[in-house]
This record gives structure tokens, C-alpha cells and sequence, in this order.
């Protein structure tokens, strides 16, 4: 059975005195995404930009890295996810507005040891917005806290997330706090020659993505 967590990545921001104070929105509940088809013997990376509406509803999302077939799977569960809206206080007067928040998900290849895999290599399809936080090479990690994350494998999907560095977001115009979920994937290793290969056959499989490092800027 594969084994999954989500955490929840708290970023911090420099703030002026002069803007209002804003709070990004929070996952309230939301189911993990299911299980690949037994058949997918390669690892993957999808990366989602979306907007939470004032509702608490995740719309609009936008495929920023894809691998088929875990970018489908991935947005079949996170679409339903619901959270608390993004906040903005101004002199004293709150209001819920849209926010954005990013979604990510790694899958290891069901392997034993790093190295080539067979399966399609993650593909960048957009770029992300100001609005949201991204992976890129400076920005610390304020914050990290699991939600529906497995025991077994919470440690090592913290100390791999630790080693992430993200762009801020912004709201109009302003640096403000943000909110990432990371979805790690662990399937067990599959034993025995690739379900593809051709009898007496050794295939050459592409290169694999080096898990668990961020999505490239």
C-alpha cells in the first residue's frame, strides 16, 4: 500500500507597519489523494497554484508541473479540499478576501535505491504567480506541521522539506505570510524485472527526478 502525508509549510514575511495585517488561508479538511494504478512504476512531481475564495472553496487551479498519471490524481482530491479563507485586517476591520495557496506533491519511485526509473519525467507546464509561495533557491521555511501525515513517515518528509526554499507571496502589492502543502508519496518497492520490459530484454529508462529535492525554480 502507498503510504502518504500532507504538511502544511507556515512562510513568513516582512511587513511594514503601514499594511493592514493578512492571514493566508488554512486547510480545514481534505482528503490525501488515492492510489496510482499498480501498473506506475516511476516517481513524480506535481506543483498546483489555486485560489481559495472567500468561502473557503479551492478554485481556479493551475498546473504549474505535471507527470502523468499523478497530476490527475492529484487534482481529483485537492479540488475538494476546503479551508479557511484568506483575512485582511484594515483599521481594525476584517474581511475575507481570495488568496492563493500552492500544492505540492512527490512521489517516490517504487524503488529500493536512487537511480533510473522507468515512467515519465515531471514537465514544467506555467509559472507561478506572485500571489502564492514557490520553490526556488532563497526564502526560509518558517514553519512545518503535518496534516493526515503518516507516523512511519513523518520525520523523513520533515527533514526533507527543511532543506526547501521559497519565493514570498504577495497581496496587493505587499509581502505577506503564506501557507504551502506538501504532499509526499512513498510507494513499496516492486520487486522483480519492469512490468514493460520485453522478454530477455534490459531496458534503458530515462532519468528519474532526484527525490526529495524542491521543483526547480
Amino acid at each position: 500500500m502507498l503510504k502518504a502525508g500532507a504538511l502544511a509549510i507556515a512562510l513568513s514575511a516582512v511587513l511594514s507597519a503601514q499594511q493592514p495585517s493578512y492571514t493566508p488561508p488554512h486547510l480545514v479538511r481534505g482528503d490525501l489523494p488515492s492510489l496510482p494504478p499498480p501498473t506506475v512504476v516511476g516517481g513524480g512531481e506535481v506543483l498546483i497554484e489555486a485560489t481559495v475564495d472567500q468561502t473557503g472553496a479551492l478554485t481556479r487551479p493551475v498546473v504549474l508541473r505535471t507527470t502523468p498519471p499523478y497530476t490527475n490524481i492529484v487534482l481529483d482530491a485537492v479540488t475538494r479540499w476546503r479551508f479557511t479563507p484568506a483575512q485582511i485586517n484594515t483599521n481594525g476591520k476584517e474581511a475575507f478576501v481570495n488568496g492563493s495557496v500552492l500544492i505540492a506533491a512527490i512521489y517516490r519511485p517504487p524503488t529500493l535505491m536512487n537511480g533510473p526509473t522507468l515512467g515519465d519525467r515531471p514537465r514544467d507546464l506555467s509559472t507561478a504567480s506572485s500571489s502564492s509561495p514557490y520553490p526556488v533557491s532563497t526564502g526560509q521555511v518558517a514553519n512545518i506541521r503535518g496534516v493526515g501525515a503518516d507516523p512511519g513517515f513523518d520525520a523523513a518528509a520533515k527533514d526533507a522539506i527543511i532543506q526547501w526554499k521559497f519565493r514570498g507571496a504577495s497581496f496587493d502589492g505587499h509581502s505577506v505570510p503564506s501557507t504551502a502543502y506538501v504532499i509526499f508519496g512513498f510507494a513499496p518497492p516492486v520487486v522483480g524485472a519492469p512490468i514493460n520490459a520485453a522478454p530477455g530484454t534490459s531496458p534503458i529508462p530515462p532519468p528519474a527526478p532526484q527525490l526529495p529535492l524542491p521543483p526547480g525554480n
